[in-house]
């Protein structure tokens, strides 16, 4: 009997021990998840600027295009106006 138990007992600690193992290795893998996306984050964040000045760069140049599209669609409907 004293020996049924003992194996019972190393079962137990062998299940306990691989459960603890898994669960070790999973929180490994999630640090390291987490660190590749702050480390992802920050380069996103130095990039910010930079897509910041394209942005405004781009809207700039839309509302240029736009307001010199508006004048000549004014003066093609007001030649007549213009040449006199």
């Amino acid at each position: 009997m004293s020996e049924d138990r003992g194996v019972i007992l190393l079962i137990v600690v062998a299940i306990a021990f691989i459960f603890v193992g898994r669960r070790l290795q999973r929180t490994i893998d999630l640090y390291g998840r987490w660190r590749k996306a702050i480390a992802d984050l920050q380069g996103a964040r130095a990039s910010l600027p930079g897509i910041r000045k394209d942005f405004r760069g781009g809207f700039f140049t839309l509302v240029k295009v736009g307001l010199v599209g508006a004048f000549l669609i004014w003066a093609a409907s007001n030649i007549d106006v213009l040449t006199s």
